[in-house]
């Protein structure tokens, strides 16, 4: 079995998410005050589109670390090699932290189609 630094799994999250919130601020900036991305596709605006391929891209990125996250607990949750115990539990808390930042990009996703991005 291949163990993955539980570290790793734990830094995901917030590596993420802080990601996440700078691009979708940037974007919006740069389309509010200097005009960037306007225009439609396919009856969406420009401006939608990237927002959604942005919190797509985070979405997919993250549910593949809340799964291995999952799947390393679940193959530690036995006891074997984790005498203590704080490999599973770390581990749990991975799976927990990238389970929360999974319903915040599905909010963003809410943001992005319904918002209204410039006031």
């Amino acid at each position: 079995m291949i163990q993955v630094p539980a570290q790793r799994l734990l830094l995901v999250p917030l590596a993420l998410w802080m990601a996440h919130v700078a691009a979708s601020f940037t974007i919006v900036e740069a389309h509010c005050r200097h005009g960037v991305a306007d225009g439609q596709f396919a009856g969406i605006s420009a401006i939608r589109l990237l927002l959604l391929s942005v919190t797509a891209t985070a979405l997919l990125a993250l549910g593949g670390n809340a799964f291995a996250a999952t799947r390393a607990w679940l193959a530690t949750s036995d006891g074997e090699g984790d005498a203590t115990g704080a490999r599973t539990q770390l581990l749990l808390i991975c799976a927990v932290a990238s389970s929360i930042a999974l319903l915040y990009l599905i909010w963003a996703v809410t943001f992005a189609t319904e918002a209204r991005l410039c006031r």
